[in-house]
């Protein structure tokens, strides 16, 4: 949920579910807590799916990351888009928009 988000609406979405916890009773908030762990009892495959999902989204975040930080760090040492292109063995249309996204150049 959220992956596509701005910065501004993951922020918002943060207050807004700060706020709800904390306007919730400590009844309610255990009833949560006890039908969540029950689904997850009944439903261990989704758990172990959801689970395996969420650590491929966070590895290809890392790499992705780091193919940016690479992008930039060449670019500031002077490369050109084609030659950081063919150093990370991408496009160089995929450097432009990194270093578009970041900002820089």
């Amino acid at each position: 949920m959220g992956n596509n988000l701005t910065p501004e609406a993951k922020a918002a979405r943060r207050a807004y579910m700060k706020e709800y916890r904390s306007s919730m009773s400590d009844e309610a908030r255990e009833q949560k807590n006890a039908h969540l762990r029950e689904w997850r009892r009944r439903n261990p495959d989704k758990i172990r799916q959801y689970n395996a999902e969420y650590w491929e989204r966070k590895a290809q975040k890392c790499e992705r990351e780091t193919i940016e930080k690479a992008v930039c760090r060449l670019r500031k040492e002077g490369f050109s888009l084609r030659e950081i292109g063919e150093h990370l063995n991408i496009s160089h249309m995929k450097v432009s928009r990194i270093l578009h996204d970041n900002e820089i150049d």
